[in-house]
């Protein structure tokens, strides 16, 4: 029987990532920001597992959680994760072998919660879910084992009011659970984008820095933290003892490495006009409206339609899909 050692669990969060991989948030590549986290993990040992705790995409579209994987991704360790508010959770299953199974390190038990409510930015661990870990947590107190929870909503409030609206709606009935359970050693979460410590009864929480930009920590509406020693992108390293301790940090990338900034990308509105099969953008009625559009400010694409309708309706679609995928781009909150 081999001897109880310690694992080591690396935490990414908040990754934001688009389809488009120029993607930006508040003045931050989220592509490039969470390569170069990845890359300083990579720097240290390599860790038993990896988990991932939502909002890793921000359109929820098969390319962002593709392109996820491929970065974080390391041989023959495991990855797991759970949705965010921002998430297609449906989505994120069709990559099965990271769906949110629980984990298994020796006497610890990784256990992963859904915390998304479809269509809210807050979020809930559902009743089943609750009982589903009412039982593992006894399971593991009857043989002495350790349990360590992943969720993607902040389960106590922070300070900052805005964020503590949109946290874990019943984060004190999911710690009263915990704590019902000497199994119970901590939790760790994402959402609030940034550090955040704080012991409950006997369990330790933890949030975690974004991957991309930080959110400012105790504000009344929201900021973007631009503070040298806080606003870098980072991950969370957790070691686990196999006497139940645990031991964790925070790693961001070098200072000065990105500039974030509370300025939000202005987004001019965007029309796709449609003058007619067979018609031109030369048309009288074309010009006026190309001409008012530029008054107020507002971008007009007025194609020529040459062709029959079925034609038409393809590359139109094409071109507005094309019109507002660009728009997108860095018009996060």
């Amino acid at each position: 029987m081999a001897a109880p050692r310690t694992y080591t669990v690396f935490q990414f969060t908040d990754s934001h990532l688009s389809a488009d991989p120029d993607a930006c948030m508040r003045g931050i590549n989220t592509t490039d920001s969470l390569k170069a986290v990845a890359a300083l993990a990579q720097s240290f040992e390599a860790p038993d597992a990896l988990v991932a705790t939502g909002d890793l995409s921000h359109d929820g579209s098969m390319a962002s959680y593709r392109r996820f994987r491929e970065v974080v991704s390391r041989p023959n360790i495991p990855l797991r994760w759970v949705p965010g508010n921002h998430d297609d959770a449906a989505m994120m299953a069709h990559c099965a072998e990271y769906q949110a199974h629980p984990l298994r390190l020796g006497k610890w038990h990784i256990i992963l919660l859904d915390s998304q409510v479809l269509g809210a930015e807050q979020g809930a661990i559902d009743a089943e879910s609750l009982r589903r870990l009412e039982s593992q947590l006894a399971a593991a107190d009857a043989v002495s084992e350790y349990v360590l929870i992943c969720v993607h909503h902040n389960p106590l409030r922070t300070g900052a009011r805005w964020m503590d609206t949109i946290n874990l709606t019943n984060g004190c009935e999911l710690l009263d659970t915990l704590n019902r359970h000497p199994s119970a050693r901590a939790l760790i979460h994402g959402h609030i984008h940034h550090d955040f410590e704080r012991v409950v009864g006997c369990v330790r929480v933890f949030g975690t820095p974004s991957t991309c930009a930080q959110f400012a920590p105790q504000t009344e509406a929201f900021a973007i933290d631009t503070q040298p020693a806080t606003c870098q992108p980072g991950f969370r390293w957790l070691k686990l003892h196999p006497d139940g301790a645990v031991e964790t940090g925070v790693e961001r990338v070098a200072a000065g490495t990105f500039a974030p900034t509370n300025t939000a990308p202005v987004k001019t509105p965007y029309v796709l006009y449609l003058h007619g099969f067979l018609s031109s953008p030369e048309s009288a009625k074309a010009k006026q409206a190309l001409t008012y559009f530029h008054q107020q400010d507002i971008e007009i694409d007025i194609p020529a339609l040459t062709e029959g309708p079925a034609a038409t309706i393809a590359a139109r679609c094409e071109r507005l899909e094309a019109g507002i995928a660009h728009r997108r781009r860095g018009a996060y909150r």
